[in-house]
């Protein structure tokens, strides 16, 4: 059995591209798992209510150990960091994968209580609850559209 034998081909229904045979070709499915997993942005929803902001981020795969939020200069920033690496002793590899990589999200914030925010991470989401102050629950503008 020769290594390439072993290695994962992403199959496709309906037929291979010619990028697709060279992908497989040349074993680039990495490229795709890098950046998949590292090189999109956070996916997040932004909700807003009489009194506070809320920020729910996709955040799959992280531990809550790995995530870090910071308010500064009125930008709210998310970032996590990811380090996956196996050691299993007494195995024989054909292939063998990790995963390292970094992703960051930044949000301008203005009129925000900065030490009402909370956090909270639960099943690959990450909840930020970003209160309000009073100065910008009074304001609102209702635009009317033409």
């Amino acid at each position: 059995m020769r290594d390439r034998d072993m290695l994962p081909i992403r199959r496709r229904r309906s037929g291979a591209s010619p990028y697709d045979l060279f992908k497989d070709f040349v074993n680039m499915d990495w490229v795709d798992d890098m950046v998949g997993s590292f090189g999109s942005s956070i996916r997040t929803d932004v909700r807003e209510t009489e009194n506070e902001y809320i920020v729910d981020a996709e955040m799959p795969g992280f531990n809550k150990e790995d995530i870090e939020v910071e308010i500064f200069d009125e930008r709210l920033t998310v970032r996590a960091k990811r380090h996956e690496d196996r050691d299993e002793e007494g195995q024989s590899y054909l292939r063998r994968e990790r995963r390292y990589g970094e992703v960051a999200r930044s949000f301008s914030l203005q009129g925000i209580k900065n030490d009402g925010v909370t956090a909270q991470y639960d099943n690959g989401i990450l909840r930020i609850v970003l209160p309000k102050t009073e100065e910008a629950k009074r304001k609102g503008t209702k635009i009317d559209i033409q």
